[in-house]
C-alpha cells in the first residue's frame, strides 16, 4: 500500500515538474483537463454528470481556458454573464419539461383509469 502511494506520488511530482517547466499551452490544457475531471467528479457526487447543466459547466470551463489562450473575449464578465444566462435558460426549460412530463403522466393515468373502469363496468 505504501509502496503504491510512494510510486504514484513520484510519478505525479515528475509529471507536475514537466508541465510547469514546459509551461504555456501544455500547462494550460493540462489544467483544463484536470478542471474538467474535477468538475466531472463533483457532478458525479450529485448524480448530474450526464445532464444538460453539467454540459453547460463543461462548456463554460472550456471557453474560459480557451479565452486565456486566445483572448477572444476582452472582458471576462461577458463570459460569466453568458454562462449565467445559459444556466437560467436550462433551468427554465428543464422546469417546463418537468411540468409537461408530470401533466402527461397524469393524463395518461387518468385515461388508463377511465378505460379500465369502462371495461370493468361493461362486463
Amino acid at each position: 500500500m505504501f509502496k503504491t502511494r510512494l510510486l504514484s506520488g513520484i510519478v505525479l511530482v515528475i509529471l507536475a515538474l514537466f508541465l510547469i517547466i514546459s509551461g504555456h499551452e501544455i500547462l494550460l490544457f493540462a489544467t483544463l483537463a484536470i478542471s474538467c475531471i474535477g468538475m466531472f467528479e463533483l457532478y458525479r457526487v450529485f448524480k448530474m454528470e450526464k445532464t444538460v447543466l453539467a454540459g453547460v459547466g463543461y462548456l463554460a470551463a472550456i471557453v474560459y481556458y480557451c479565452n486565456l489562450q486566445w483572448k477572444f473575449l476582452p472582458d471576462l464578465m461577458i463570459l460569466f454573464m453568458a454562462f449565467l444566462i445559459l444556466l437560467m435558460f436550462v433551468f427554465v426549460f428543464a422546469y417546463v419539461l418537468c411540468i409537461c412530463t408530470i401533466c402527461f403522466l397524469k393524463a395518461k393515468s387518468n385515461f388508463i383509469t377511465t378505460i379500465l373502469s369502462k371495461s370493468s363496468s361493461s362486463s
